[in-house]
């Protein structure tokens, strides 16, 4: 009977040799997977180069559309900055159209052979009047004492009334007479020249009793006769 040698199995386990293509295997199968890993902890940290494209937004065309219309269709009558200032006079202008009311006002109020100036009256003025107090075979002499200005009224954005009051002496042969203070509206416009008078001077209130006369304007006329009985062409604008 054969007998055999009893070999404890760890040295039979230590004695193979180990498989060289086997382990190579397992290496390289190592390197594969850390590489793997790699770039996906490096995608998931830092996002990929190339992001997918995010999906386009869907447009509403009726909203835009009706939101179009409502932003530039204009609501009511556009006004512009200019010509919102047109309507309102300066301070300066104002300031002339004063003055040219009350130059007038002291030399159409003055009648006199040699202090009276015809000629300036009917240079102030736009239009060539009917007749002037000058022209009229006067009994007395006119001489303003004061012409102030008061009430300017914005007839429309070229022409303005403007109130005087003012005070007069009148010299009838030796007497010498003051007279009670008066008041006049004189109508006063702007042009690129400066201020132009539009019409003759017209006391206000209207005297009553007056012989009016209409030209078919609304403008009226008359001859006003004060109490020295000297006459004065005047003239009124009636609206409304």
């Amino acid at each position: 009977m054969e007998e055999l040698e009893d070999v404890p199995w760890s040295r039979l386990v230590a004695d193979q040799a180990p498989d060289n293509s086997t382990r190579s295997l397992v290496i390289a199968a190592a390197i594969v997977a850390a590489v793997v890993v790699g770039i996906g902890g490096a995608r998931l940290l830092f996002g990929g180069s190339d992001p997918a494209p995010l999906p386009p937004m869907a447009v509403d065309a009726t909203s835009t559309t009706t939101s179009s219309t409502t932003t530039t269709q204009p609501l009511g009558v556009v006004v512009s900055e200019a010509d919102l200032m047109a309507l309102v006079p300066s301070p300066d202008d104002l300031a002339e159209v004063r003055l040219r009311a009350e130059w007038f006002v002291a030399d159409y109020f003055t009648v006199d052979a040699e202090l009276s100036d015809p000629d300036s009256v009917r240079g102030a003025m736009k239009t060539e009047p009917m007749r002037l107090p000058h022209e009229v075979d006067q009994p007395a002499a006119s001489y303003v004492d004061f012409a102030r200005s008061g009430t300017v009224t914005q007839i429309d954005a070229a022409t303005h009334a403007v109130e005087v009051v003012l005070r007069r002496v009148v010299r009838t042969g030796t007497d010498v007479i003051r007279m009670p203070a008066e008041r006049v509206v004189v109508v006063v416009g702007l042009d690129m020249d400066g201020t132009v008078v539009l019409d003759v001077p017209g006391l206000t209130p209207i005297p009553a009793g007056l012989v009016r006369g209409d030209d078919g304007t609304g403008r009226l006329v008359a001859d006003y006769v004060d109490p020295a009985g000297m006459t004065w062409p005047m003239a009124w604008r009636i609206t409304g």
